[in-house]
């Protein structure tokens, strides 16, 4: 059982067509298995041929599935299992971090999903370097905020703090 557990905690089911077309543009290698409409065939045509090249696993599905699958009716007529993209620690944000200035933003008791994907997809859209993520927070992504965020999960990195008075000062350093 435990088994079963980390891997549920390390893959995340996102949906919505924007969401999934991003991940695949930016890290195709985590796509575990992908569901969708007869529909959605002529769109998602490039990620079908990598699936069949790659061997993985693809399903044309009814809506019904889609809905069971995502939890939600706002599944866009697609649904994909990938790999969850783990928040990086401050200490190697920052070692990456290119010269010139970045702006970032806190978060702190943002826990609603769909408000987490708004402000993923705003802070895609107007150039944010990270979202920085407090130690104790539980915020994680979602497949919801992941579909709110219309593909700014995946160009805007999630970063998760130590102690909030040592990353103040390693935020102030850099």
């Amino acid at each position: 059982e435990s088994a079963s557990r980390e891997r549920r905690d390390a893959e995340l089911r996102i949906y919505g067509l924007n969401a999934v077309r991003a991940m695949f543009a930016k890290r195709p290698q985590a796509l575990r298995k992908l569901y969708l409409l007869e529909s959605r065939i002529p769109q998602l045509q490039p990620l079908l041929k990598w699936c069949v090249a790659q061997r993985v696993g693809y399903r044309v599905v009814e809506d019904a599935d889609l809905q069971k699958l995502a939890a939600s009716a706002h599944h866009e007529g697609v649904v994909a299992d990938v790999v969850r993209d783990a928040p990086l620690p401050l200490s190697t944000w920052l070692r990456d971090l290119t010269d010139g200035p970045h702006c970032v933003l806190w978060l702190d008791g943002v826990e609603n999903p769909h408000n987490f994907g708004a402000i993923l997809r705003s802070a895609a859209h107007f150039g944010v370097s990270a979202i920085l993520l407090p130690k104790q927070a539980n915020l994680a992504l979602s497949g919801a905020a992941a579909r709110v965020a219309e593909g700014g999960a995946e160009s805007v990195p999630l970063v998760r703090l130590g102690r909030e008075d040592n990353s103040i000062a390693q935020l102030r350093s850099a």
